[in-house]
């Protein structure tokens, strides 16, 4: 009677999300986005925790654009760190 109890109909692992529909679903809902108003420079700079909570709210996502155009300038203003990284080689070569 036990072993019966525990006997499901239902598998025992979940099917993984495969790469190709998780990548359909975020070029669909960046589309969405982008009717409400959202610029497109703006979605490239946020991850796709960001863009799902936009989606929960699109009334307020209209009226956001300055929002967005605030995060745009702030990501300009960024200089681009450019480090070049010594030749371990030359360093040796150097001190000889």
């Amino acid at each position: 009677m036990w072993a019966k109890q525990n006997r499901s109909t239902k598998p025992m692992t979940r099917p993984v999300k495969s790469l190709c529909e998780r990548k359909r679903r975020s070029k669909v809902q960046k589309k969405r986005l982008m009717k409400l108003g959202v610029p497109e420079a703006a979605l490239n700079l946020m991850n796709s925790r960001q863009i799902k909570d936009l989606l929960k709210m699109p009334a307020e996502v209209a009226g956001m654009s300055a929002q967005f155009a605030r995060m745009l300038a702030k990501k300009a203003e960024k200089p681009v760190k450019l480090v070049a990284k010594p030749v371990k080689k030359a360093a040796k070569a150097a001190k000889k």
